[in-house]
């Protein structure tokens, strides 16, 4: 009965604080959600879709809030998760990013991949990778989103892409660098037909 209980207040906390994020008042859902989450229980219970949905709102709040290291601690609890959620890899690799970790970023990101072909994942694979100045990993990345998306915004990534990796490559390379840049135009003109207004 008290466990019943818990999971129906709990389920409204979680309700409100969707409420406040979707305000944008990220302060006060971080607020009413660091008195649910109990890092404890949810290690003991990471399978359970109520827990996985209060750390995942608590982590992007705290992530809007600058709070990236908190935000970590927070995924965590949910890493002995049999099925872990494609926002877990996604909000991790952000907070890893933002702590300035871009191999662990590109590790989780990389996870992330194998389970759900996101947007948001290639972009947070990507600025791993050209963190650690690994642009033809870049390239070769923003290619595979190609792959799953010739939408403008994925065009005009691997454009930019392919110009940055262009300008890193020696005098020595002159064939390579101009075909990087050709690749880009061809890419970058595809982009603009497909969203003329952008």
């Amino acid at each position: 009965e008290r466990a019943s209980v818990d999971v129906r207040g709990a389920a409204q906390d979680l309700e409100e604080a969707r409420k406040l994020a979707g305000v944008g008042d990220w302060g006060a859902a971080v607020d009413l959600l660091s008195r649910v989450v109990l890092p404890s229980v949810v290690r003991e219970l990471p399978d359970d879709p109520l827990l996985q949905a209060a750390v995942l709102t608590l982590s992007r709040g705290l992530l809007n809030r600058g709070r990236a290291a908190e935000a970590v601690t927070a995924l965590d609890a949910l890493s002995g998760a049999t099925e872990k959620p494609a926002e877990l890899f996604t909000s991790l690799a952000e907070a890893h990013l933002a702590l300035g970790h871009a191999p662990l970023a590109e590790r989780t990101a990389r996870a992330g991949l194998t389970v759900l072909r996101s947007t948001a994942l290639f972009e947070h694979l990507i600025e791993a990778q050209r963190a650690q100045g690994l642009f033809a990993d870049a390239v070769a990345t923003a290619r595979q989103r190609l792959g799953v998306s010739r939408d403008a915004a994925s065009l005009s990534a691997a454009g930019e892409q392919l110009v940055e990796y262009a300008a890193h490559v020696s005098e020595a390379r002159l064939p390579e660098r101009y075909g990087s840049l050709h690749e880009a135009v061809s890419l970058l003109s595809e982009a603009r037909e497909r969203a003329p207004q952008d």
